[in-house]
């Protein structure tokens, strides 16, 4: 049993040029996993809500929307033209004992990798990473 979620490629900020920029194709700079789940308690809020995380500068930065991932997408793609989804069906349960990462360099790409249980040791970029999702029954919307 696994579970459904979304990679975001977001373009890459000129304003922003890291060293490890060097390593990475244009267009593919960094990666961030969505997770939609529905959230019905006896209110007014939302039912559907997302949860974002990223690992960005060392830190795992995680942050919950009242929207779906469709309207998520929607506004991300008027702010910041030219960023790319792609949907995936994790094989890892949800239930499993333990997700780790294996000891690499720790970056966004290995973050994503070891949220979705992907075990290919030669993705490294975030290019790398789209093209694994897309070989392996993901698909961009």
């Amino acid at each position: 049993m696994g579970f459904e979620c979304y990679v975001v490629f977001p373009p890459p900020h000129t304003d922003k040029m890291n060293w490890w920029n060097a390593f990475t194709s244009e267009g593919f700079t960094h990666c961030i996993v969505l997770e939609e789940f529905d959230w019905s308690p006896q209110s007014l809020l939302e039912s559907r809500w997302l949860i974002e995380t990223q690992f960005n500068r060392g830190f795992i930065i995680t942050n919950y929307y009242p929207v779906s991932v469709e309207r998520y997408v929607a506004l991300t793609r008027e702010i910041t033209p030219g960023v790319k989804v792609v949907r995936f069906d994790c094989r890892v349960a949800i239930d499993s004992k333990m997700q780790y990462i294996p000891l690499r360099l720790l970056n966004c790409v290995e973050y994503v990798k070891a949220k979705l249980g992907i075990q290919q040791w030669f993705v490294w970029t975030p290019k790398q990473l789209y093209r694994c999702l897309l070989a392996n029954e993901g698909y961009e919307i």
